[in-house]
């Protein structure tokens, strides 16, 4: 699998380098010169030159247990989806797509949290924003929430406000953006 990294310069997009990997690459987060890699069953951490750091966690139950991933702003913790990965704090939140569930790892692959609910029907995507806002899209049931320690889940936007299928999300400057089945883009301005 080849990843391959893109730059923008003067708002226009510069292919980068390539790095060359023995599996399939399905998510990707990246911080402080490291990627961490999901390939539906690990979720590793590498160095931004292709060298592998570590293997972090590992689910071989069933197919696509550890989908995409998303990594926290400080660094401390990972967030994945069981069909998505995003690294934040030092821990990791993984989904279940069978079982629709969110997984809080700590960068050593410990299993900090495990929380379902009814708004996370096949959660797919998950993004950690800048303020450190966890956010989720529910593929089935057409949700993006942010998850919240103290608060719990919070709907942000559902099938009346146009997702269908929302299968990646990406929050910055009051706007939320959804990538979504057939290759739909959907700009949600949250201000």
């Amino acid at each position: 699998m080849i990843v391959q990294f893109l730059n923008v310069v003067d708002r226009q997009i510069v292919e980068g380098r390539i790095r060359t990997f023995k599996y399939i690459c399905h998510g990707i987060a990246y911080f402080k010169n490291s990627l961490f890699i999901t390939t539906y069953t690990v979720l590793y951490e590498y160095t931004q030159g292709g060298l592998l750091v570590k293997k972090i966690y590992e689910d071989t139950s069933g197919p696509q247990k550890v989908y995409k991933c998303a990594v926290s702003s400080d660094g401390s913790r990972l967030n994945v989806t069981n069909y998505t990965l995003d690294v934040t704090n030092n821990t990791l939140d993984v989904t279940n797509y069978t079982f629709n569930k969110l997984l809080t790892l700590y960068m050593n692959g410990t299993v900090l949290s495990s929380s379902e609910h009814p708004a996370l029907q096949c959660p797919l995507g998950v993004h950690m924003s800048a303020s450190g806002q966890l956010l989720v899209c529910g593929y089935r049931s057409c949700t993006i929430v942010q998850v919240d320690a103290e608060v719990g889940v919070v709907k942000l936007a559902s099938k009346e406000d146009g997702l269908d299928g929302p299968e990646s999300i990406y929050y910055r400057a009051g706007r939320l953006i959804v990538g979504q089945r057939s290759d739909n883009i959907l700009v949600i301005n949250t201000k």
